[in-house]
C-alpha cells in the first residue's frame, strides 16, 4: 500500500514523497532505517531533473544515477532532498523545496549471554548486551518460579528454584522492529558442605564447613531490619534484628543478635 506523507506546492515541478508502507506497520509511524521512500515529482514542464541531499540543507550533493521523476531511496540516516531542475528555457536552474526524513534506527540485535546451567544456589546475575538503539526487556519463556529484580536491566538478577530449567528472553524493541535472544539457566539441585549458602531472602551468601560429620555456617545470620536494643520486636510482617552496639556494621561483621 502506498500513501504520500508530504506535498510540497511550488512553481512547477512539485516533491511528492511517498512512503511504501509494511505490514505491521502504520502511516503515522516513523521511517526505519531501510525503508522504501518514493521521491516522485508532479506538474513538471521540461528541463534535465538530478535528485540531490544534503545533511544541513546548505550543502547539496547529486544522488547518482537519480536523474528520473521518481527515485525510490532506503535511507539509513536523516537526509533533506530536493528535486533540480535544469532548463534552458527557464534560468536560472531551480529546485524543489528541501524536505527532511528523519530516520529512526533499527534496534539493537538481542544477545542474552551464554547459557548459565547447574550453577549453586539459586540466584545469578545475567549478562544480556546493553540496546544501543531500543528498549530491553526480560521474559521467562519457560520455568515456574522465576523472578527477575529488574527486568529491563540487562544484568538483572534472577532467582529460580533449583532444578528447574529456564528459558530466558532478552527481547530489544523500539517502534521500527524487535530483536530477541534466548538464554538457559539453571541451578543445582544438590549441595555440598562448602559450598556458599545463599538465603533466598534477601540472596545473602554464607560460608559453610565441615566439622566432624555435621555442615555449619561459617558466619553468623544476618537477615532483617535492625531496631534499636532499647525497643521490643513485633509482630509487623518485617524481620527484624539486634546489632552489638546498635551499629549496623556490626552485623555484617557478627551477625544478628
Amino acid at each position: 500500500m502506498i500513501k504520500p506523507i508530504k506535498n510540497i506546492f511550488l512553481p512547477g515541478a512539485v516533491l511528492v514523497l511517498t512512503f511504501l508502507i509494511f505490514a505491521g506497520r502504520t502511516y503515522a509511524q516513523p521511517v526505519c532505517a531501510g525503508d522504501s521512500v518514493l521521491l516522485n515529482a508532479q506538474n513538471y514542464a521540461a528541463g534535465i531533473v538530478q535528485w540531490q541531499r544534503s545533511t544541513d540543507n546548505i550543502i547539496w550533493n547529486d544522488i547518482q544515477g537519480a536523474t528520473t521523476l521518481s527515485w525510490t531511496i532506503y535511507p539509513t540516516e536523516d537526509y533533506y532532498y530536493r528535486l533540480l531542475i535544469t532548463d534552458t528555457n527557464c534560468l536560472p536552474p531551480y529546485t524543489t523545496a528541501a524536505t527532511l526524513i528523519p530516520v529512526t534506527a533499527q534496534p539493537t540485535q538481542a544477545y542474552a549471554g551464554a547459557d548459565q546451567l547447574n550453577q549453586p544456589g539459586n540466584s545469578l546475575n545475567l549478562s544480556a548486551n546493553t540496546p544501543v538503539t531500543g528498549t530491553g526487556i526480560w521474559s521467562v519463556i519457560f520455568g515456574i518460579g522465576g523472578a527477575f529484580s529488574n527486568s529491563g536491566q540487562p544484568n538483572s538478577q534472577f532467582t529460580g528454584t533449583p532444578g528447574v530449567l529456564y528459558s530466558l528472553r532478552w527481547t530489544i524493541y523500539n517502534a521500527c522492529d524487535t530483536t530477541y535472544d534466548d538464554v538457559n539457566i539453571s541451578f543445582s539441585n544438590s549441595f555440598t558442605c562448602g559450598d556458599s549458602l545463599t538465603d533466598s531472602r534477601d540472596g545473602q551468601k554464607y560460608p559453610t564447613i565441615l566439622i566432624g560429620a555435621q555442615c555449619w555456617m561459617k558466619r553468623n545470620l544476618n537477615y532483617g531490619q535492625m531496631i534499636n536494643s532499647s525497643g521490643a520486636q513485633t509482630n509487623n510482617s518485617t524481620p527484624e534484628k539486634y546489632c552489638y552496639d546498635n551499629l549496623s556494621g556490626n552485623c555484617d561483621t557478627y551477625g544478628m543478635s
